[in-house]
């Protein structure tokens, strides 16, 4: 379908007789109601040569007819078809930014009641921490990329209007901006989602790392995701944040290693970063939580039988693993939360490996330059022999839709599979200087 001898209008508006909103211009084929708007915004969408709508985004017979032919014609187009989030379900619609993914929940009386959850998650034990401790630093800015809701900086835009900015689906501009409030002097939290991150690193590598600036990035949804499936695991943030000079890269255990995280962040004069999954926090380890200090490794559990090196939220399976270990083979396992990533507690990894003991080092991310990569690379940088080492980590696939706790238990995070790996390399050690497979 040709549409010949027409000029181009130079704006929108040169058009005469527009329809308004909701109003349309049909074809001469009245059964099958199509609008057609032939409109060319040489300053707004240059490409867009013809455009379609105003047209019920719900009609599925009217959008498959107007789709079938809009596919016969031969120039760009567009169709505009708005839907209404929920339709169909009231509540949904009444509600929809709660019902983009919510929480198990029942009705009751046509009203929504929600499952309380036994313990609050990581996104909203970090957005009280934000809150907390930007009433006393009023420097810290928080930003997110259209996501305040499932970044938890819903709370920080009601306490503080004035520092959140919300950029739009534009991960790579929050960075950028960011990069340049921090140029300012302030300090600039973003929270986006692991995955959603990966759009943004060549900012984060120009525009932060390069130029050693202050930002925080808070990395949610890292791991493994659960229902949203493979598109949303954050799997692959350590491997490519890892490599930046002056990045630092850490892994919170508890509630409280999550403000204690920030407020070491907040410290620093160069970039950071810090991972948490999509789940409720683990029960508090106990005791006061010890401050962040750069580098610096934190013992939860002793034991002399061999040793669970952890990475911030695989501390919990792996304090299960230890205790079901000591009332069924009386084997005393040590759980160490090594806290940061990078730079890594080089004199404290040094001492595990050269233990002889057996070392399982736990991960929620992909086994390819993650953690337990970068253990590797240290023990082969010092000369060190890694027999007694193996890595346990996401492996190297996509991971089906599934809840989170099957996902680990799939991949062998969970608490059973930890106690039966760290077991079998108690049982059954590598001979000194062979290599142990992971």
């Amino acid at each position: 379908m040709k549409i010949e001898g027409e000029r181009r209008p130079s704006c929108l508006h040169e058009w005469q007789g527009l329809p308004a909103d909701g109003e349309h211009w049909a074809f001469d084929d009245l059964r099958y109601r199509e609008v057609f708007c032939r409109l060319c915004w040489t300053q707004l969408l240059s490409w867009i040569r013809l455009y379609f709508g105003r047209m019920d985004g719900h009609d599925i017979g009217h959008l498959t007819r107007m789709l079938t032919r809009q596919a016969k014609i031969d120039c760009s187009s567009m169709l505009h078809a708005p839907t209404e989030k929920g339709r169909g379900c009231q509540y949904a619609v009444e509600d929809p930014r709660r019902f983009h993914s919510p929480s198990p929940y029942t009705v009751q009386n046509g009203k929504v009641v929600f499952v309380p959850k036994d313990r609050p998650t990581w996104t909203a034990v970090f957005s009280e921490a934000l809150v907390e401790l930007a009433r006393t630093d009023k420097r810290i800015v928080a930003i997110t990329a259209a996501m305040p809701d499932g970044t938890g900086l819903n709370k920080f835009r009601q306490a503080f209007p004035d520092r959140y900015i919300d950029v739009g689906i534009n991960e790579s501009h929050a960075v950028a901006m960011a990069a340049g409030l921090a140029k300012a002097g302030l300090r600039p939290v973003i929270a986006i989602y692991s995955t959603f991150l990966q759009r943004a690193f060549d900012q984060i590598f120009h525009d932060v790392a390069l130029q050693h600036l202050p930002v925080i990035f808070c990395i949610d949804r890292a791991g493994v995701v659960g229902s949203d499936g493979a598109v949303h695991h954050g799997c692959m943030d350590i491997a490519y944040l890892r490599p930046l000079p002056g990045m630092t890269l850490m892994g919170p255990a508890e509630a409280a290693e999550m403000k204690a995280a920030l407020e070491f962040a907040l410290s620093l004069d160069g970039p950071a970063a810090i991972r948490y999954p999509r789940d409720e926090v683990p029960p508090s380890l106990g005791g006061p939580c010890p401050p962040f200090e750069l580098t610096r490794m934190r013992t939860v559990a002793p034991g002399n039988d061999g040793a669970l090196l952890c990475y911030g939220v695989t501390v919990e399976p792996a304090l299960d693993a230890a205790e079901q270990l000591s009332k069924t083979d009386h084997l005393k396992i040590s759980v160490i939360n090594a806290r940061f990533a990078k730079p890594l507690d080089v004199l404290g990894i040094t001492k595990l490996v050269n233990s002889a003991k057996p070392v399982l080092v736990c991960e929620d991310h992909a086994t390819a330059g993650g953690f337990g990569s970068a253990v590797l690379e240290l023990a082969a940088a010092r000369g060190l022999s890694t027999s007694n080492v193996r890595l346990l980590a996401l492996p190297d696939r996509f991971i089906a839709h599934a809840t989170r706790p099957q996902q680990l238990t799939e991949v062998g995070l969970d608490a059973a599979s930890i106690a039966a790996t760290i077991k079998e390399m108690i049982l059954h050690p590598a001979p000194a200087g062979t290599k142990r497979r992971s």
